[in-house]
């Protein structure tokens, strides 16, 4: 009744809304099935989880998007800064009062909580009982399934021994104490084997299903699934370790309404009416949610008891803090939970270099400059281009095999006009960006600076793996190595296929061209998962012959490696296709009378074919070579930069600085800018010159 009252007081009630989430499965089910019946006039967009809070902010920084959103908390502080968000009015609901204080400031209130979600600890009713403390517990056992390769996984370990993100006035705590103390503790549970070392969350969930571990620290997405194979499942209370017990992060999933939208009124009813009551059941059902409307979580618990077991174990969590620095502040805490648990840094040396790196992300922007100059050498550039132009055209005189000038202008020119829209203008947009800096009031003008910080390694030193200069340095080797693995490889393979002699050479042809012809992202998962520590098929033959498996992702030549073999797989193929187009093209004549003067396959080889090879294989080469250098996909996906950014290339580090941290992007662009010199100097050095004669 009174999400009907809201709905006819707001402005045009009926006009079409929409909605954007990034729910999944039962959860968007629940939620298009409470539309249809609750709130018709809002459509639900779907968005994929990766690049959505990416994609939500660059549309409301542009003052775009969505009537209404739902997202986690988190990013609250950041969007009102930003102006992005309207105030809304509580409806008559008995939310929790912790989800509440997640979606509020100085008393006022930005969004609607829909659901809490922390994480908890899954057991079974007839499994063993949980020791009383972890850090006592047998050593050489695991107990609790869990990952710890992110701050979020890791927080419950820390928070146990006091730690937070932020100090009581606010200020990153990142190098406190506590953390220290948190790391230490959580290093000793894995080293002691309570913690199994080196799992990711579905490896965790794996382990715990087929009852190789006997907890599990999972979040209530994990729920459904574990329902389906596990009968007596039960959840329970956090477990204690070192005297303390495990306060996990608890993160409020809000509906938010734009201070952009069209229809504010009619979006903020539609608010009211998905957090309300019916919506809320539906939700709680269907979608197995934990939803924070108090008076509901009695009729939840008759009808969904595990729910009810969940909201009792979320009650102890952490509230995900909302300042803006935290979006800055999960990146160099994961490199300090690397630096510790995987690469065998001191605990102080990590945190101390994880908070110099979030220091160097909350640096204020470069000052604007003064814009006089930059555009009095605009105009000048502009006028020479065009006195250049202008220069060419009057001189110009057609061959008489071809029509007059103005008549090829006709035709040439609405091509060279597509070619300027799609080439030129991404590269001079790119370019003007690298001469800014964005922040909270907009875009303003720092001429060279990004340029100057990227440089001098930002004040990281050169031999950082997040400086400039030994990502260039990995970017060099990594192209270098796997361009000439390409060619000899490609090369070889296609000297074998060539060979008369060879039964069955089409299909061996059709097989070693699918690694170039299946999508390469798909195949960089592929080899991510042979890779893996723990079920991996790389480690798992290193063990049958006796070894021991690899941590690949623990070490930063491993990485490399990893990473190495994947692209050299992915790129072979081309070269290879290449080197057998040319030598079809060989005169067979002159091979054999080579062979009938004596030379050998050898002489043959270096003095005949490599030649001729060689004039093919150069454009080859270079294309091979700019691919590498921004084979953005392979870095990303395989090794993700991993150890802490030292096998990231350049393209994968301008990525980072642009949608990772605090969104830098002039900084990020300057970046770009400089990979495209980069590459257009290889380009003038290593194209081919006609001779003059």
């Amino acid at each position: 009744m009174l999400a009907a009252l809201l709905l006819l007081s707001a402005g045009n009630p009926t006009a079409e809304l929409t909605l954007w989430h990034a729910w999944r499965g039962a959860e968007q089910a629940a939620l298009e099935t409470a539309l249809r019946q609750y709130a018709p006039h809002v459509r639900a967009v779907g968005m994929p989880f990766d690049g959505f809070s990416e994609k939500l902010s660059a549309a409301l920084s542009h003052g775009e998007g969505p009537d209404l959103f739902i997202y986690p908390h988190d990013r609250l502080g950041q969007w009102r800064r930003e102006n992005a968000l309207l105030e809304l009015t509580l409806p008559n609901t008995q939310f929790d009062p912790a989800a509440l204080s997640a979606v509020s400031e100085n008393s006022r209130y930005y969004g609607l909580p829909l659901a809490s979600k922390s994480l908890v600890l899954y057991g079974r009713h007839s499994g063993p009982k949980l020791p009383l403390d972890l850090a006592k517990a047998e050593a050489g056992k695991a107990w609790v399934a869990t990952t710890v390769n992110s701050y979020y996984a890791a927080f419950p370990w820390l928070a146990s021994a006091g730690a937070r993100p932020f100090d009581a006035k606010g200020r990153p705590a990142l190098n406190s104490a506590e953390h220290a103390r948190g790391l230490t503790q959580l290093k000793m549970l894995i080293d002691r084997g309570t913690l199994p070392r080196g799992l990711d969350s579905a490896q965790a969930r794996a382990a715990f299903i087929r009852g190789q571990v006997p907890f599990l620290l999972d979040g209530p997405w994990a729920l459904r699934e574990l329902q389906e194979h596990i009968d007596d499942l039960s959840i329970q209370a956090p477990p204690t370790a070192f005297g303390a017990k495990l306060r996990p992060f608890a993160t409020v999933e809000a509906v938010f309404v734009s201070a952009h939208s069209e229809h504010g009124q009619a979006a903020m009813a539609a608010a009211a009416v998905l957090a309300g009551d019916d919506v809320a059941m539906v939700r709680a059902l269907q979608g197995g949610q934990l939803v924070p409307n108090r008076e509901l979580w009695a009729k939840v618990a008759v009808e969904s008891p595990m729910n009810a077991a969940l909201a009792a174990a979320q009650q102890g969590a952490y509230p995900l803090p909302t300042s803006p620095i935290m979006r800055a502040f999960w990146g160099p805490a994961k490199d300090a939970l690397t630096g510790v648990l995987r690469q065998g840094k001191s605990v102080q040396v990590a945190l101390d270099e994880a908070a110099a790196r979030l220091a160097g992300l909350l640096a204020p922007l470069p000052p604007q400059v003064g814009a006089t100059p930059f555009i009095a050498v605009l105009i000048f550039l502009i006028f020479g281009l065009a006195v250049l132009v202008w220069r060419r055209w009057k001189d110009y005189r057609a061959p008489h095999t071809l029509p007059a000038a103005a008549t090829l202008s006709l035709f040439v020119g609405p091509g060279l006009a597509a070619l300027l829209l799609l080439v030129a203008t991404p590269i001079i947009t790119g370019l003007a960006m690298s001469f800014f800096a964005h922040g909270e009031a907009g875009w303003h003008l720092v001429g060279f600076a990004n340029y100057f910080a990227i440089l001098r390694a930002d004040g990281l030193g050169v031999t950082h793996p997040l400086s400039f200069w030994f990502t260039l340095f990995i970017t060099l080797a990594w192209t270098l190595i796997n361009v000439l693995a390409h060619v000899g490889i490609g090369i070889g393979l296609a000297l074998i296929l060539n060979q008369p002699a060879l039964r069955l050479s089409a299909p061996f042809r059709v097989l070693l061209i699918l690694p170039w012809a299946i999508p390469n992202y798909v195949t960089a998962l592929a080899w991510r998962g042979l890779f893996d520590q723990q079920i991996g098929a790389i480690n798992a033959i290193i063990e049958s012959f006796g070894g021991s498996g690899v941590a690949w992702w623990d070490q930063s030549l491993a990485a490399f490696a990893a990473n190495l073999t994947t692209n050299v797989w992915l790129g072979f193929p081309f070269m290879m296709v290449t080197a057998l187009g040319a030598l079809a093209s060989l005169p067979s004549e002159q091979l054999e009378a080579a062979r009938m003067d004596g030379a050998g396959a050898l002489m043959r080889l270096r003095h005949i074919i490599l030649p001729q090879l060689l004039p093919a294989m150069i454009p080859a080469m270079l294309l091979g070579t700019i691919w590498t250098f921004n084979a953005f996909n392979v870095i990303y996906l395989v090794s993700g930069g991993d150890p802490a950014h030292s096998t990231d290339i350049l393209v994968s580090e301008a990525y980072r600085w642009a949608f990772e941290g605090q969104g830098r992007y002039g900084y990020a662009a300057a970046y770009s800018v400089l990979i495209f010199g980069l590459l257009l100097l290889f380009g003038l050095f290593s194209a081919p010159r006609k001779e003059r004669v």
